[in-house]
C-alpha cells in the first residue's frame, strides 16, 4: 500500500477524522515521516503517544483548502467526524458517517444484522447506534447535512462499503432521512 500511495505523489498529511480511526497512525507516520498529522480533539486526547500538528476543529487556513472543503459533523456526545469535499471531482469523503456494505463475504446472519443496522448497500447510512446518539443534537446535525448537500457531491467515498459513484447528493438525502 505504501508503494501504491507513493506512486500517486508525496504523502503530505495523515488525518484521523474521528475517534475510531487512529490505530495505525504511528505506523503511517513511520512510513511517511515528513507527513503532518491532524486529528480531532477526541483523537488528540486519546492518543497522547502521537504528536499532532493540529486539531481539525480549529478554524484556521488549512494547507489543503485550495482543493478540499472540510466540515466537523457534530451533534452527538458519542460521535463527531471531520468530512472532506474535493471540489474539482465533486467527491464527498467520509469515514463512519455513512457505511454502505455490499454484504459480499458476510455470513447470512451478518447480512441480517447489517441490514437491521441500516448499513447495507444500496441503502447505506450511519449505523443505527450512531444515529441514536444524535437524538438530542439533530438540529446541529441538520445544519451540517445542509452544508454537505450545498456542496452537491456527485460521488461519495467512505471507509466502509461501496463507493457511491453518482447521484451523491440524492444518496445523502436518502441516507440522512432519519434527521427529518
Amino acid at each position: 500500500m505504501k508503494e501504491a500511495l507513493s506512486n500517486l505523489g508525496p504523502v503530505s498529511y495523515l488525518i484521523a477524522p474521528n475517534h475510531l480511526h487512529h490505530l495505525f497512525l504511528p505506523e503511517w507516520k513511520s512510513a511517511f515521516p515528513d507527513a503532518k498529522v491532524f486529528g480531532t480533539q477526541e483523537v488528540i486526547r486519546k492518543r497522547a503517544d502521537i504528536t499532532f500538528d493540529g486539531a481539525l476543529e480549529r478554524d484556521v487556513e488549512w494547507p489543503w483548502e485550495q482543493e478540499l472543503d472540510q466540515l466537523m459533523f457534530t451533534g452527538s456526545p458519542a460521535m463527531q467526524e471531520c468530512v472532506f469535499f474535493h471540489r474539482s471531482s465533486r467527491t464527498l469523503i467520509v469515514t463512519d458517517l455513512i457505511e454502505n456494505f455490499s454484504g459480499d463475504g458476510f455470513k447470512p446472519w451478518q447480512r441480517l444484522v447489517a441490514k437491521g443496522a441500516g448499513i447495507m448497500a444500496p441503502n447505506g447510512k450511519m449505523p443505527v447506534d450512531w444515529r441514536l446518539s444524535f437524538m438530542f443534537g439533530k438540529a446541529k446535525a441538520r445544519r451540517h447535512l445542509k452544508q454537505m448537500l450545498a456542496w452537491n457531491p456527485e460521488r461519495i467515498i467512505m471507509a466502509h462499503g461501496e463507493i457511491i459513484p453518482e447521484s451523491g447528493t440524492q444518496f445523502l438525502k436518502s441516507s440522512f432521512h432519519w434527521l427529518d
